[in-house]
């Protein structure tokens, strides 16, 4: 399934799983939001977790990096849920998108959290993602 994946259930909760931390075969690992429907992802194996292989926000500078690497002034943006959630907005400021949609009623929302992105990254320029 293609789509956006979650470590924990919501911002600022625990994570599902941990690195050193043992699962089983079932147990919920993370969840996939696609199409703005949310599937929990269960482990295939038990064993202990050993690492994970990217980071928040990793997979989202490496596509805008790569996609600029192509073509250049490409226009990369991100719309749905997170394109109104505070956290979200400041990762995709850092990380160079050229804008963000989200529906009509976190629009205020995420436009403070935008100016709070250009705030507390003192005005300095975006990431370069040439």
């Amino acid at each position: 399934m293609v789509g956006i994946f979650y470590r924990s259930p919501k911002p600022g909760s625990p994570s599902f799983i941990e690195v050193g931390q043992y699962v089983s075969v079932g147990q919920i690992i993370g969840m996939i939001e696609a199409m703005k429907t949310f599937s929990n992802v269960e482990a295939e194996h038990s064993g202990t977790v050993v690492s994970f292989p990217a980071k928040d926000g990793e997979l989202v500078q490496m596509g805008t990096t790569r996609g600029r690497s192509v073509k250049k002034g490409l226009k990369i943006g991100v719309c749905g849920e997170h394109g109104g959630d505070p956290e979200s907005i400041d990762l995709f400021y850092r990380v160079g998108l050229d804008y963000v949609s989200c529906s009509p009623f976190r629009v205020p929302i995420a436009r403070l959290a935008a100016a709070q992105a250009v705030l507390s990254s003192k005005g300095g320029a975006k990431t370069v993602t040439k």
